[in-house]
Order: C-alpha cells, then sequence, then structure tokens
C-alpha cells in the first residue's frame, strides 16, 4: 500500500522500511507470544518488535508545510463535499494547530 502522506516505518536496528499496513502487520504477530515469523527477520537470531520502528516521513519540511496548507483551503472552500462530522474534525486538527 502506498500512503497519500508518504509515510511508513522504519526499523532502527536494520533500516528495514515497512508500509502502515506492513507494520499493522507487525503490531499484530508481535502481540502474539513465542511466535516465529519469517516476516519478522530483522537481523541474524533476532526477530523485529514493533518498539524497533519509527515513523517517517517522504516530505521535505518544505512541502510538509505547503500540503498542510493546500490541504487547509481545500477544507475552507464551502464547495469541498465531506460529512460535516469528518470536516469538523479536519478542521480541528489542521487549522486550530
Amino acid at each position: 500500500m502506498t500512503s497519500i502522506f508518504s509515510s511508513s516505518w522504519l526499523c532502527r536496528l536494520c533500516g528495514r522500511e515497512s508500509c502502515p499496513d506492513c507494520f499493522e502487520k507487525v503490531k499484530e504477530l508481535t502481540a502474539q507470544p513465542g511466535g516465529k515469523h519469517k516476516f519478522l527477520l530483522c537481523s541474524p537470531r533476532r526477530q523485529h518488535t514493533a518498539e524497533d520502528f519509527s515513523p517517517v516521513s517522504r516530505f521535505s519540511k518544505v512541502e510538509l508545510v505547503e500540503a498542510i496548507k493546500e490541504m487547509e483551503a481545500l477544507l475552507l472552500n464551502e464547495n469541498f463535499i465531506l460529512s460535516p462530522q469528518l470536516k469538523g474534525l479536519f478542521l480541528f486538527f489542521f487549522v486550530s494547530s
């Protein structure tokens, strides 16, 4: 899956990158006690845990600021069709920050 926000999760130990869906699978598999999964291989004799990963973005700061401005403008546009609940939620996060 490709995220519209260019985000992923990166293992701080081996550098493996996981999309948001794969990271959810990592969390699911590591929540099961004692399971060994090829999907979780990190380095010799070690498996990934969810705690090994940090979120990363492909946006530069300038690109991110511009994308936020464009989203804010879109949400303030009266012709933009979005349910009132979602529009209120987005306005809270984007405009109030």
